[in-house]
């Protein structure tokens, strides 16, 4: 046995086994599953949009889509999109439903410093003239989700009521998924 890390019991017995125990009430140690990392998304490359993660880094593409061209850095970028009100809504819900934050990646080694090629929305897929992206994106989502059981969740007529929540609601259940790429 040996210690490396200052209030950590570790032990190697093999080279394929470990255990690390750990008193972690002063090191700040937040476990990954409480958070959602954003992965900024490429319309053009072919997605499959299943897991939860998947589905809220979609959502968050396009608010940093619409704002990376008033951006000059990767961290102006981060600060508009969290300021952004559908941004907000976004990380309440997640919090309130999955008990979540998100996160985003961080710009390692000066791989985001370019803003222009973060979350790269294919232009027919981004709604035009309005503020909330999102809410029209979802729409939009909504009416084309795929569902194994179902051709389609909702028409037009029965999504036109729905809140910004309830969308959501629909949005991530479990089994549905969006699929997109180039033809």
């Amino acid at each position: 046995m040996k210690q490396i890390r200052n209030g950590v019991f570790e032990t190697n017995s093999s080279s394929t086994h470990s255990l690390i125990i750990s008193d972690r009430s002063d090191s700040g140690y937040v476990p990954l599953a409480k958070h959602i990392k954003i992965e900024w998304i490429d319309t053009d490359d072919y997605y499959v949009l299943e897991t939860l993660e998947e589905k809220i880094s979609y959502l968050i593409s396009h608010i940093a889509n619409k704002v990376k061209y008033s951006c000059n850095t990767y961290e102006e970028l981060i600060e508009e999109v969290t300021e952004n009100s559908e941004y907000k809504e976004i990380a309440e819900y997640v919090r309130k439903t999955f008990d979540k934050e998100i996160r985003f990646p961080a710009n390692k080694d000066g791989i985001y410093d370019d803003v222009e090629y973060i979350a790269e929305i294919n232009h027919q897929l981004v709604p035009w003239g309005t503020n909330a992206v999102v809410a029209e994106t979802l729409d939009d989502l909504i009416r084309y989700m795929e569902n194994p059981d179902e051709d389609r969740l909702f028409n037009e007529e029965k999504q036109g009521d729905l809140s910004f929540e309830q969308k959501l609601d629909i949005y991530l259940k479990n089994g549905n998924y969006i699929r997109f790429g180039r033809d």
